[in-house]
């Protein structure tokens, strides 16, 4: 059995080191406080913009939003930005996720001044999808690796049904048959092995599974989040602000997972 090295700890330390803020961050459009509002209004339709800066003595001091723009001066609109919503374009780029989920926008930070903004658009952005994406692979790899270890003997092959089992036995065949050094184990997929776990009252008390049926719709929700990243699919209509939390989950899961020895 091989040994699996890479840990939540090390893929988060990697991520931290090398995927800051300005990542995923688009400069802020500002405007002058004595512009026409209208006309601002007027340039983000048409460049698509849903907020912009206004700009007072050289510097970004507030935002508007184009649905509330009319007539007058773009400084009667002026909304101060919530000093929660601030982010340092240094940090870290997933210490934006929890400010997304109070505010529908982060204003990023630069040398002390506002010069970009991160939506929750923007984490449709390739580095947000391959840190989704390298948590759930790195659970899928542990699940194998608890299943294994909580049945040596490939005593799981009971738990699931004979049409599954099949499937397995004829991937492995065909792999196998491409010289490829694996077991029967290495040919289930993400849907067996959670079956596997659900129907295993050890292993879901292991990883803090209430009951089988709470445990088949969480993994169930994690296998799909899985497949839209695999398929650069939309994956946050339909999921927000609920998508933040199914990570938090699969980090939880995926640490009770590495924790696992019979």
């Amino acid at each position: 059995m091989k040994h699996l090295r890479s840990t939540l700890k090390d893929f988060r330390h990697i991520f931290d080191l090398s995927l800051t803020v300005r990542f995923i961050a688009e400069p802020l459009i500002s405007f002058d406080a004595q512009r026409d509002a209208a006309d601002v209004r007027k340039i983000m339709e048409e460049r698509e913009f849903d907020v912009v800066g206004v700009r007072e003595g050289g510097s970004i001091t507030g935002m508007v939003n184009r649905e509330e723009l009319g007539r007058g001066i773009l400084s009667g609109y002026k909304k101060r930005i919530d000093e929660d919503s601030y982010v340092e374009d240094w940090q870290p780029m997933l210490s934006v996720l929890e400010k997304l989920t109070n505010h529908t926008q982060v204003f990023v930070l630069a040398m002390g001044e506002v010069s970009g903004i991160v939506m929750r658009g923007d984490l449709q952005k390739a580095p947000v999808r391959m840190w989704f994406f390298g948590v759930l692979s790195l659970f899928e790899m542990q699940l194998l690796r608890i299943i294994r270890v909580a049945f040596p003997n490939e005593e799981w092959k009971k738990l699931l049904n004979k049409n599954r089992l099949a499937a397995a036995e004829i991937l492995l065949k065909d792999r196998k048959s491409r010289n490829e050094q694996i077991d029967l184990a290495d040919c289930l997929q993400f849907s067996d092995k959670r079956e596997i776990i659900i129907s295993d009252v050890q292993l879901r008390e292991a990883l803090g599974l209430e009951s089988k049926t709470k445990g088949k719709d969480l993994l169930g929700k994690l296998e799909r989040l899985r497949n839209d990243l695999a398929h650069s699919q939309d994956f946050i209509s339909g999921r927000w602000p609920e998508l933040v939390e199914l990570i938090k989950r699969g980090e939880q899961l995926l640490e009770a997972c590495e924790s696992y020895s019979h």
